[in-house]
């Protein structure tokens, strides 16, 4: 198999929604808030702050229950086939299924909480495998699309009024973690990074964008 077929492999399935809800439902952020925030942290999806009046506790919740058997029902759904109880899922095309998650290595607190999270993924069959690289390095290989899932801090700002620029929710510059391509094709005005194209799944951002226009 090409290198440029396994990627769209892996892309095809982080970009399946229920796929990114199991690796959610599989993360024991209890364990976490005790381990790594001495108990002090408040867990929950990453959201805006609960001084912003756009908050929703629903929201904060949603997925972020520590729930492993239905995080492997829905990989189960998804074919995902595993090696028994203690093994390894495998991808469509029969590899081990290993998720490389990079960050900037300036944190010792991402790469302890990260270290926790393979714990966790283990147990339902993912192996995740943690890449650190200088700060330049990294936001390279965002901006490249070389990255399969990448940690850095949350939203800079978590509380957002209607007042406030909503770039930073919706595809706008080729600095976002989550979609650098789109981000580069609105910065640029379609002269470079990936057109978000005319699916349906497509819509909802484009809407986004429209709106911040």
């Amino acid at each position: 198999m090409t290198p440029d077929r396994a990627a769209t492999i892996l892309r095809e399935l982080l970009q399946t929604a229920d796929f990114r809800r199991a690796l959610s439902l599989a993360i024991n952020r209890k364990d976490i808030n005790q381990a790594i925030f001495y108990g002090l942290a408040e867990t929950g999806g990453n959201t805006v702050l609960p001084g912003s009046p756009f908050f929703d506790e629903t929201l904060r919740a949603m997925w972020a229950a520590y729930d492993p058997e239905q995080a492997n029902r829905l990989l189960d759904a998804l074919g995902l086939q595993r090696d028994g109880p203690d093994g390894l899922r495998h991808l469509p095309d029969g590899r081990e299924m290993s998720i490389v998650v990079e960050t900037a290595g300036e944190s010792r607190e991402q790469s302890d909480v990260l270290q926790l999270v393979r714990d966790d993924w283990r147990k339902i069959g993912i192996e995740l495998l943690i890449r650190e690289s200088q700060r330049e390095i990294f936001r390279n290989r965002i901006k490249a699309g070389s990255t399969l899932i990448s940690v850095w801090t949350g939203l800079d700002n978590g509380l957002p009024t209607p007042d406030s620029d909503p770039g930073e929710l919706m595809p706008s510059t080729a600095e976002q973690l989550e979609w650098p391509g789109y981000g580069m094709w609105v910065e640029t005005h379609g002269t470079g990074g990936e057109a978000l194209g005319d699916s349906a799944e497509m819509a909802p951002l484009k809407r986004l964008i429209d709106l911040r226009q």
